[in-house]
């Protein structure tokens, strides 16, 4: 199994300075200091800086990034509008899910679940619509590596199911689902988590609750990584902070997704509402 960037090359993606690093964070991969990249300015005022993956990384440590628990298999990134919060976290699930059907041929018998039992990669956003739209750029994903494609047993407009070796063998529909929710109590209850992608955590009243009851399903795996994502600056973002990440990534949109604004794009935004500007791209 490649790494996650080499994975994200396979699938024909390329990643901006920032959503690289910050995968490269999240997987514990070194930062290259050969390749010189083009960090913009925030508000596009002055040209770009010319700085390696390291260099940057320094740079970010004093303020953008908020290391945490240690040993948390959980990480989280505050990023302003169109970061490509949606693609990285398709791209994670796909990296895990690929990762975690090729390791484990029957899953239910290295886990110790009752044969037949289901494993969920589960998105989470504000209302099932967003989770849904999360869930569309994941299978686009798929289609474009042979292998997951290969695995998909059957589909609904909020879930894929995933075979497993034993799941073939065995002429069964499949034990992994991967599935769209909105964060509600009632709908997380009775599942077993393996990996959760949770999108705008900020803007979610029922976070905390709807966390505590993933948690113990989450912590039961010593071998799975999850993500929280959050475009909303609210007073230093609580949810995120509630959930005791291994760090927090901060960045504005130009640094993660640059190709997303323009210096057109950046101008009309702040002579429209520059106090709305700084607090959607900025973060």
């Amino acid at each position: 199994m490649t790494d996650i960037i080499e994975f994200t090359k396979s699938l024909g993606i390329e990643l901006g300075i920032g959503q690289r690093m910050f995968l490269k964070l999240a997987y514990g991969m070194e930062f290259d200091d050969s390749v010189l990249y083009e960090v913009e300015d925030p508000l596009k005022v002055y040209e770009p800086r010319q700085m390696t993956e390291k260099q940057l990384f320094k740079h970010l440590s004093e303020n953008n990034i908020l290391f945490g628990e240690k040993n948390s298999r959980l990480v989280s990134a505050v990023c302003g509008r169109r970061s490509g919060k949606t693609l990285l976290g398709s791209l994670v699930m796909a990296y895990e899910l690929e990762s975690f059907l090729r390791k484990s041929k029957d899953p239910c018998k290295e886990y110790h679940f009752v044969s037949g039992s289901k494993f969920f990669f589960s998105f989470f956003g504000p209302n099932l619509n967003s989770s849904c739209f999360i869930l569309d750029t994941f299978l686009n994903l798929v289609r474009l590596n042979p292998f997951l494609e290969s695995r998909i047993g059957s589909k609904t407009f909020d879930s894929v199911v995933f075979l497993t070796e034993e799941d073939i063998e065995k002429g069964r529909k499949g034990t992994v689902v991967v599935d769209s929710n909105s964060f509600g109590p009632a709908s997380v209850r009775g599942k077993n988590y393996y990996m959760v992608v949770m999108d705008e955590i900020e803007s979610c009243f029922d976070f905390k609750k709807v966390f505590q009851l993933i948690c113990p399903s989450l912590l039961r795996y010593s071998d799975n990584l999850n993500f929280t994502f959050s475009s909303r600056k609210n007073l230093g973002n609580p949810m995120t902070s509630f959930c005791n990440p291994r760090f927090i990534f901060r960045s504005e949109t130009t640094l993660m997704n640059p190709r997303s604004l323009s210096g057109n794009d950046v101008k009309h935004m702040i002579q429209n509402n520059f106090k709305n500007f700084i607090e959607d791209f900025c973060v």
